[in-house]
């Protein structure tokens, strides 16, 4: 079993990525597009029930922690979730 400053040294490249989702509406964002799929901006205000600047603030906050990937086109833009960080934290958890 891996304890202290071993422990810490290993799981501290994790807190960066970690915190992309570490709040209830990056959370709710996250598991919605798990379970919807590749979703526009619009629905996901919609089905969140949260501003559009709400949204759109934690949205970039998951881009730029590798959470979700944004797909412009034209006016529209999609998101749609990375499974490469579910998949490095299923990892931490279980082999840490």
């Amino acid at each position: 079993m891996t304890s202290g400053k071993r422990l810490h040294a290993k799981i501290k490249p994790y807190a960066g990525m970690v915190h992309g989702i570490a709040h209830p509406l990056r959370l709710a964002i996250a598991f919605s597009l798990a379970k919807e799929g590749e979703l526009p901006v619009w629905q996901i205000i919609e089905l969140l029930k949260v501003s559009p600047e709400l949204v759109s603030h934690h949205l970039e906050v998951m881009r730029k922690t590798g959470w979700v990937k944004r797909v412009r086109i034209g006016k529209r833009v999609t998101y749609s979730i990375i499974p490469r960080n579910l998949v490095e934290i299923h990892r931490l958890l279980l082999y840490t």
